[in-house]
């Protein structure tokens, strides 16, 4: 492992670390086109078999990475749902995954699809999905009430909304730390403690001297339970942060630390290094709060982004990182930084490939799809081009001193590691049919035999 890093560092140029801001981003675009069934979409979850669910304004979408699966709502049939407008919650219970439909919530089981209304909410109007608060904890609100519920949605405590948010039309809730939940009104400056395991609010108050005056209030979205700090986010004011300390009577004290241009940040996820992903009404941010690297559908990049509104952002359990937008879904990876460029002295294309390494004590052997076998040196750094009999190269192995290589022209090349020849066998003539035109595979078995591979043969 530590020659292939050593490898990778003398031949690519690579313009950002894993800690750094991403310059640049390769994202790939989910629409109608590319046969995504609903382009206007809520939110994305993933359940405990890795498939992900997707919430539409007009359906409910699974997909597995190559085809969707899609049930839409049906209001003269009891056993389905009656409005298309889907907001994903998650398997709260294992197989069963819950969603909003309108404002009934429903399930589906997902090894055998049916589709259930949830008894505990049968005649309830939620105003958001279920959120999750702790391991077996959950919260839901209607305009009325917020229950507190175990994962079978059995009730805990049932609290008076309306006491707290005398003029609330919609609620929703942010996890904080055990035992603490947030609850805060989506368009009023209006924020309560909830301790779930007591069953009672807290009082919470926020200095809003520094909003604009265009901003009104702030909106909780994210919460980081190491440092104790909440950030919020305020139209057209940037992202705040405050410490949260948990006390008979708190008080937040919102300190701005990015300013953003956007009329609305929907959605926060902290990163690692001390970083956050934000998505809003322009587009996605990527901050350390000193500087942002920002995109979107007018970003100069070679995938740009396909729509600027950024509705909702997950993480899948492969580090995939999925949007959810008005123009379709979004799929990027910030583990795989973008390459620039190879080194000139090895006249490589851009557009190659690396299809084989091989170490041998300071040297470090690889097979370029388009320019076939080259060395380099790990001590002094100098490369050398070992063939040029073979072009479109696929595979390569070592036997001994040997490494063998395959490309295009019904072809193999052998170099001998210590003598530094190269042979050109042609063992494998008898094999080839008049539609062979290149060897693509080579491999060594585990009791040392070699086999070959060649198109239209065997």
């Amino acid at each position: 492992m530590r020659s292939l890093f050593a490898f990778l560092s003398f031949i690519l140029v690579i313009i950002e670390s894993s800690a750094q801001l991403p310059a640049s981003i390769n994202f790939t675009n989910y629409t109608r086109a590319n046969g995504l069934p609903e382009e206007n979409i809520n939110n994305i979850i993933q359940d405990s078999r890795g498939f992900l669910w997707i919430g539409t304004r007009e359906g409910l979408v699974r997909f597995d990475g190559n085809t969707y699966k899609t049930w839409y709502a049906n209001p003269a049939d009891s056993s389905k749902f009656n409005n298309n407008n889907i907001a994903l919650s998650g398997e709260i219970e294992k197989g069963k995954l819950y969603f909003l439909s309108g404002s009934s919530l429903w399930y589906i089981n997902i090894y055998n699809h049916q589709l259930q209304k949830a008894a505990r909410f049968t005649k309830k109007e939620l105003l958001n999905t279920p959120k999750q608060v702790s391991s077996n904890i959950w919260c839901s609100v209607d305009l009325d009430s917020i229950y507190i519920t175990n994962q079978q949605l059995q009730s805990t405590f049932t609290l008076s909304l309306r006491k707290f948010f005398p003029e609330i039309t919609q609620a929703d809730i942010l996890r904080l730390q055990y035992p603490y939940a947030l609850v805060y009104g989506s368009g009023a400056p209006l924020m309560h403690l909830l301790n779930y395991e007591t069953g009672k609010f807290e009082k919470l108050s926020i200095d809003v001297s520094t909003l604009d005056s265009r901003s009104r209030f702030f909106l909780p979205v994210a919460y980081d339970s190491i440092q104790h700090r909440l950030y919020l986010s305020s139209y057209f004011n940037g992202v705040y942060q405050a410490e949260l300390i948990f006390s008979a009577e708190t008080l937040l004290k919102p300190k701005r630390i990015t300013l953003f241009p956007d009329g609305a940040i929907r959605k926060a996820i902290a990163l690692s290094n001390k970083r956050m992903m934000l998505g809003g009404d322009n587009g996605l941010y990527i901050t350390d709060f000193t500087n942002y690297t920002f995109f979107n559908s007018t970003s100069k990049i070679n995938k740009p982004m396909n729509s600027s509104v950024v509705l909702d952002i997950f993480e899948s359990k492969d580090n995939n990182f999925w949007l959810s937008t008005t123009n379709g879904i979004i799929r990027f990876s910030l583990d795989q930084p973008p390459i620039t460029y190879w080194r000139s002295e090895l006249s490589l294309e851009k557009g190659d490939e690396i299809k084989y390494i091989h170490t041998n004590g300071d040297d470090i052997y690889f097979l370029s799809q388009q320019k076939s076998l080259f060395s380099l040196n790990k001590l002094n750094g100098k490369t050398k081009r070992l063939d040029s009999s073979l072009f479109y190269c696929w595979s390569g192995v070592a036997t001994g001193n040997e490494l063998t290589i395959t490309g295009a022209g019904k072809r193999l090349a052998i170099y001998n590691t210590i003598t530094g020849r190269m042979s050109n066998p042609d063992f494998l003539h008898p094999f080839y049919t008049n539609n062979t035109d290149l060897v693509t595979l080579v491999f060594k078995s585990k009791n040392g035999d070699i086999w070959y591979s060649i198109n239209g043969g065997a």
